[in-house]
């Protein structure tokens, strides 16, 4: 599933994609285990997401 044009797009997932949804995962299950903790993981990437953006823009 690799989003880069001149593959195809017909390749295996590559470890950038795998390493990605094993960290989702992990967090998602973390949060499930433990509210705050899910609380606080949403805040980070809401700002992880909003500083991106600002710097992307530039």
């Amino acid at each position: 599933m690799s989003v880069n044009p001149d593959h195809g797009g017909n390749e295996p997932f590559d470890l950038r994609t795998l390493v990605l949804l094993t960290v989702a995962g992990a967090v998602v299950y973390a949060s499930y285990r433990n509210s705050a903790l899910g609380a606080a993981v949403g805040i980070g990437i809401a700002v992880l997401l909003a500083l991106h953006n600002l710097v992307k823009r530039n």
